[in-house]
């Protein structure tokens, strides 16, 4: 942080808040969670400071503290917002025992998984590790499921602020148990940690109750501006004062909030008395309008750090990935158990709504220095807040959408009610009969809405409209068959060719036989749609191909090294089977094996395997490049082809002229590097004729390197009457060339074109419109 001002510092937090700002309104427009866009900003950040050599300074202080800073401030955000009312209690009752089982069970499962998982990873280690991971992020659902309805909304409210309360409760219980087995085995002396939790527990419960109505009993009677700014340095400093003494100090600031909110039940009988209610009024908005700026601002801070110190290359590994998925899989699949038997069937979205995020950071952090183990690699838990994040988002998109455009929207076509119902054989297997259940509601509830949506066919619109365009421009009509569009039919004919219920040969297998027919005109034709994007996506292939080629020669670090080795490698895999594929499908394999294209689609493959094979073949990478002339293949529209027929024919018919031109310049040079050897000689670096043939190349070519020059009279006029000559080399080749190519194009384009407006027949033969008064000449002269 020395390498920065005073002033720079305010302006990054300044432009950081502003960020912040138009992602919450950007969240509320699009269901993504301003939280991911924060840790995205974060990861920004830090990129940046390395590309300007800056080192990242240490933010785990400053991370702690607004950590606990943020986790006070949602959790009272939250409690000002809940109020106790007797419709409420079913709400309550069952988002607590949700909340409580939900982290009860994915705490054990992932216990589990961490232990058997991570080899060498302790029982005690494994569950501590996998308390963080279970509870739900208030900081990130709060603020995501202000769109949903009331009674949704207010369920995840609750359950969300009992997951932190109730897992920072298991968290520092576990601590406390396992460091009293590790006293005992040491033969110390202990006491019960169970009932140590018990009193602690009743014990925060008084003095919730005592500092909630001393507070607020206090501060109405406060007439100083700066008033709530001190009532909440009280309630942090209590939650402090209650975490020395290892109590829940959550409870603490939930039990303020809540008396707050619900000041009628809280102080009622003799305690009535005690409050203004104009004055209380009052406090309660001040508090509610500063709470939830805090916890903006903290919310904000504390993820744009977090992603700025977090090393994101951790997400590029194999066994992260492979705990991550299992621990990922572990956490919805019992979400969906849990919300099926307390809920029923409505629970979307509540199902994806299990995000891990400022809680499990801070928990992450604060477990015991003889409790931590490097065999966690911490990318597990960047993976699971990133894809539980991603997980959310869909969820509330897929909800938005399926809400408002649903097909009991009139916007949407109406469907009938049958349409829903599907009749099931009472014979078929339980998976079998889940997977139909599994299409009707995707085919039903979430694509129909999508596709009916009005946005969704604006753009399939647009976007068809410009693949045209671009096409047309290539010179190719694409052909929107039918049967293009049915590429699972193609996918069930291979496993229809492989089974061969009927036993016939496979040359006399129709299915194969269309098959091939089918694969040949993707990869050799373009005009169907689905070769058009074959050819698009080979060409990208290719191109990506080369830069990592170019880039892996400059050199990078051993981590992108393998992140380009692996890029390389899947489309080596792409190439390959492309390879077999065109053998498979030529008409005359061995023709394509021995063709210039076919060599050079070998080439293509081969470096990298030979790389995996045998050591040291590494500069076999750069025959890679030779895939740049495959784009001569991949550009095989018929536009392209007419003007590369019309340049071959042009060279070919004046092949003898060029040819007789060249050999003339031959030996012009080899005269004159002779003549420069005798006149000059090696005392002027004309050591011998071929030293003389070369400065006469260089010097008709018009290049002159300058490391060989005449420096006698005759030398130098030798000189420049080489240069003059230098012009012909490229003026008459050239001439010769063009007119063999407007001769061909002539041939090729007998049929005269002009104008139809102004009458002009200056007229390039491949425009689209006039050169001189720019009418569209498409119409009059449409591609063929």
């Amino acid at each position: 942080m020395e390498q920065f001002d005073a002033y720079t510092l305010i302006i990054a937090a300044s432009v950081i808040v502003l960020i912040s700002f138009f992602f919450v309104a950007f969240a509320k427009r699009t269901n993504v969670p301003s939280v991911l866009l924060l840790i995205g900003l974060g990861v920004g950040i830090q990129y940046l400071l390395q590309y300007l050599n800056i080192a990242t300074p240490n933010f785990f202080s400053v991370l702690e503290v607004l950590g606990i800073l943020g986790l006070i401030m949602i959790v009272l955000e939250a409690a000002l917002d809940l109020k106790l009312k007797r419709d409420k209690i079913g709400t309550i009752i069952s988002s607590f025992f949700i909340a409580t089982l939900g982290l009860g069970v994915s705490f054990v499962v992932a216990g589990l998984i961490l232990y058997y998982m991570v080899p060498g990873m302790t029982w005690a280690q494994a569950l501590l590790y996998s308390t963080p991971l279970s509870i739900l992020s208030s900081a990130i659902i709060i603020p995501s499921v202000s769109n949903l309805n009331e009674k949704k909304r207010e369920f995840h409210i609750y359950e969300s602020t009992f997951s932190d309360i109730i897992g920072i409760m298991l968290f520092y219980f576990l601590i406390g148990y396992f460091e009293n087995e590790m006293a005992a085995s040491a033969g110390l002396a202990t006491g019960n940690p169970t009932g140590a939790f018990v009193i602690n527990l009743f014990v925060t419960l008084i003095i919730s109750l005592v500092a909630s109505y001393l507070i607020l009993i206090v501060f109405q009677k406060i007439n100083s501006g700066a008033k709530l700014f001190v009532l909440i340095s009280v309630l942090i400093l209590l939650y402090s004062i209650a975490k020395k003494f290892h109590l829940s100090p959550l409870i603490i600031i939930l039990i303020f909030g809540l008396a707050v909110s619900n000041s009628a039940l809280f102080f009622r009988g003799p305690f009535k008395r005690m409050l203004n209610p104009e004055k209380f009024k009052q406090m309660e908005h001040g508090l509610h309008d500063l709470t939830a700026e805090t916890a903006f601002i903290v919310r904000t801070f504390f993820f744009v750090i977090f992603g700025a110190s977090i090393m994101f290359s951790s997400l590029f590994s194999l066994e992260v990935l492979k705990v991550s998925l299992a621990l990922i899989g572990s956490i919805f699949i019992i979400r969906f158990l849990l919300l099926r038997i307390f809920i029923g069937k409505d629970i979307s979205p509540q199902v994806w709504i299990a995000p891990r995020g400022l809680i499990t950071v801070l928990l992450f952090y604060a477990i015991p220095i003889s409790f931590q183990t490097e065999l966690f690699d911490p990318g597990i838990l960047l993976f699971i807040i990133i894809a539980t994040g991603i997980f959310l988002t869909v969820g509330l998109i897929v909800h938005s959408i399926s809400k408002e455009y649903g097909p009991n929207s009139a916007i949407t076509p109406k469907l009938q009610d049958t349409a829903y119902t599907v009749s099931i054989d009472p014979s078929t297997s339980v998976l079998k009969r889940l997977v139909i259940k599994i299409t009707v509601f995707y085919k039903f509830k979430i694509l129909y809405p999508i596709i009916h949506h009005p946005y969704y066919l604006e753009l399939k619109k647009r976007v068809k409209s410009f693949f045209l365009k671009a096409t047309r421009a290539l010179g190719v009509k694409p052909i929107f068959a039918r049967e293009s569009k049915i590429f699972a039919k193609r996918l069930r004919t291979v496993i229809q060719i492989i089974r061969n219920p009927d036993g016939v040969k496979l040359k006399e297998n129709k299915d194969y036989i269309g098959l091939k027919k089918y694969v040949r005109n993707v990869i050799f034709e373009t005009n169907n749609l689905e070769g058009i994007l074959f050819d698009i996506t080979i060409f990208t292939l290719i191109i990506l191909s080369v830069a990592i080629v170019m880039i892996q020669s400059v050199g990078v670090s051993p981590f992108w090294g393998g992140v380009l080795f692996s890029l390389e490698f899947i489309i080596t895999i792409i190439f390959t089977i492309e390879y077999i594929l065109r053998i498979w499908t030529s008409i005359k394999p061995r023709k394509y094996v021995l063709s210039a294209f076919g060599i050079i689609d070998l080439l293509a493959i081969l470096p990298l395997f030979l790389e995996l094979i045998f050591v040291n073949t590494y500069s076999l990478g750069a025959i890679r490049l030779l895939r740049l002339l495959r784009i001569f293949r991949v550009l095989k529209l018929a536009r392209f082809l007419v003007e590369a027929d019309v340049l071959a024919r042009g060279i070919k018919a004046n092949a003898n002229k060029i040819f007789v031109f060249l050999f003339f310049v031959v030996i012009v040079c080899t005269i004159m590097g002779a003549v420069m050897f005798v006149v000059e000689g090696p005392e002027n670096g004309f050591s011998n004729i071929p030293h003389g043939v070369y400065w006469a190349v260089v010097t008709l070519t018009t290049v002159g390197y300058g490391d060989i020059s005449p420096s006698t009279p005759v030398g130098q006029f030798i000189s420049m009457v080489i240069m003059v000559l230098g012009y012909s080399v490229i003026a008459i080749p050239t001439g010769l060339i063009a007119a063999g190519v407007s001769k061909a194009s002539k041939e090729t384009n007998p049929e005269h074109k002009s104008c139809p407006k102004c009458k002009s027949e200056d007229l390039v033969t491949d425009s689209n419109y006039c050169r001189i008064c720019g009418t569209d000449l498409t119409e009059s002269f449409p591609l063929k």
